[in-house]
């Protein structure tokens, strides 16, 4: 597959793009580790930063999760390691919903 040529100023412009977007999914990731934002909102979100969020990397964010119990824990529900938040079903968002509860 051959790319297309951008001119300088498309591929600034694509960069600005993924800065920000980097900006956003960095924010978001913050939010999980100090927990001003619940797992479930994560997974109720639509926009496309957080459907594109590979799932390890949510539960890498959560506070007390390394990459190696992440890596548990996608195994034990079943869900493959590149899946991203978009692609999970209801089930598996329903048993990540219940493993990590919102805290009050």
């Amino acid at each position: 597959m051959v790319l297309p040529e951008l001119s300088p100023a498309q591929r600034a412009e694509a960069l600005e793009k993924a800065a920000a977007v980097r900006k956003e999914r960095s924010a978001l990731m913050a939010g999980l580790k100090d927990r001003k934002v619940s797992l479930e909102d994560v997974l109720a979100r639509e926009d496309t930063v957080a459907t594109r969020t590979p799932v390890k990397r949510l539960l890498k964010s959560l506070p007390g999760i390394g990459a190696v119990r992440a890596g548990q824990l996608l195994e034990e529900l079943d869900i493959p390691e590149g899946r991203r938040v978009a692609g999970l079903g209801p089930r598996q968002r329903e048993q990540l919903v219940k493993l990590f509860p919102a805290s009050s």
